[in-house]
């Protein structure tokens, strides 16, 4: 037996009315504006245990997902100079931590690319930074892009940094990902 032309304006579950709120992690109720509530996804460098968490707009009718724990970082470069591309404070309480991150490299200039992959363990008194170079690093380079270098610790006493270094004047272009764990 067909079923088109039925319209079960209940919802999907059936027998309820339709949903008229979603709620967050953070307890705001979201209400649908013109029949809709927009559900968008982002990331955030919140720390969660979880990986995940869910955030409200009531204004906006938006409840945005996040995976937490995780950092970007995307630029240009075209000389031979370091360029610290990102950096996060420890923070004041002891803790450790386990960065993990991929950096990819497009030379523009001459279409050759680099790529890594890092895990980088670090400790904290909340003072001073210790890390434990027990990194495991993965890497592509082609051509040319051999002449790239990444340095990666601490920066000042309590900060970790990503850092490339170009090799000439070509334009290179990059994009870094990552996730870090930590216990405090």
């Amino acid at each position: 037996m067909s079923q088109s032309g039925i319209n079960n304006r209940a919802g999907g579950g059936g027998g309820g009315s339709p949903v008229q709120t979603l709620t967050g992690n953070d307890s705001v109720a979201v209400p649908p504006s013109a029949n809709n509530i927009n559900v968008l996804g982002n990331f955030v460098l919140t720390n969660n245990v979880n990986g995940i968490q869910t955030s409200g707009n009531a204004g906006t009718s938006t409840l945005t997902v996040q995976l937490t724990n995780r950092f970007q970082a995307s630029n240009t470069i075209s000389d031979a100079n370091p360029h610290v591309i990102y950096t996060q404070s420890l923070g004041a309480t002891p803790a450790a931590y386990l960065f993990k991150f991929d950096l990819v490299i497009l030379n523009t200039t001459s279409s050759l690319m680099a790529a890594y992959s890092v895990e980088e363990p670090i400790r904290t008194d909340g003072t001073n930074g210790h890390i434990f170079h027990g990194e495991d690093v993965y890497l592509a380079e082609e051509g040319a892009m051999s002449g790239m270098r990444i340095t990666f610790g601490l920066q000042g006493l309590n900060s970790f940094f990503v850092t490339i270094k170009g090799y000439d004047t070509s334009i290179l272009d990059y994009n870094l990902t990552g996730t870090y764990q930590v216990i405090t």
